[in-house]
């Protein structure tokens, strides 16, 4: 069995799968669309990130191709209704990052409240304005997430922690599907 990866892995993924499998490894073949069609031709495997499309033409030389790895979430760059004519499975890395994101969005919520950037600057220079850079509290103010799915979640639960009202909209998730509603979170839709 082979695998391609045409984007950026830790070694420590590549070495598992070449374990199992021989794998060409080549952070930077996303940006060379024809060495990647020459290359596929041979893969069992395809291991992309979001940089790579995979669309028509990459699975058409792709004859050997039986499965396509997304490292992330987001499918919006392999075209799956020509995998699927292909009976090429897509498999993603559901919610493997959902904890970065969810206090990503929360660091950037304390900063934009906070002006941490620009207080940080005024230090820097010798400076204390504590007046001009005192901002807002989180506290109390209301978060809204379009999305209440794995992130908006965990969004969800930090948010609260810091005190925050949240309420959500997601026309996808119904209210047995997923326990939004049992944190105490309302729902818009």
């Amino acid at each position: 069995m082979k695998i391609l990866i045409s984007e950026y892995m830790p070694e420590s993924g590549i070495n598992r799968m070449r374990k199992i499998a021989e794998v060409e490894y080549n952070p930077d073949l996303w940006r060379n669309k024809q060495e990647l069609i020459n290359k596929i031709i041979d893969a069992d495997a395809l291991v992309v990130r979001n940089q790579t499309i995979v669309d028509q033409e990459i699975l058409d030389a792709g004859k050997k191709l039986k499965v396509i790895g997304r490292l992330g979430v987001g499918l919006d760059n392999i075209n799956l209704l020509a995998a699927k004519q292909r009976n090429v499975k897509i498999v993603s890395a559901k919610n493997a990052n959902s904890v970065s994101v969810a206090e990503y969005v929360m660091a950037v919520i304390l900063t934009a409240s906070r002006s941490i950037i620009q207080a940080g600057e005024d230090v820097k220079k010798g400076n204390w304005n504590r007046k001009l850079f005192t901002g807002n509290e989180i506290y109390g103010k209301t978060l809204g997430l379009i999305g209440t799915g794995e992130i908006g979640h965990r969004l969800a639960k930090r948010a609260i922690a810091f005190g925050m009202k949240v309420i959500g909209y997601d026309p996808y998730i119904r209210e047995f599907d997923y326990p939004f509603l049992k944190r105490g979170l309302q729902r818009l839709n």
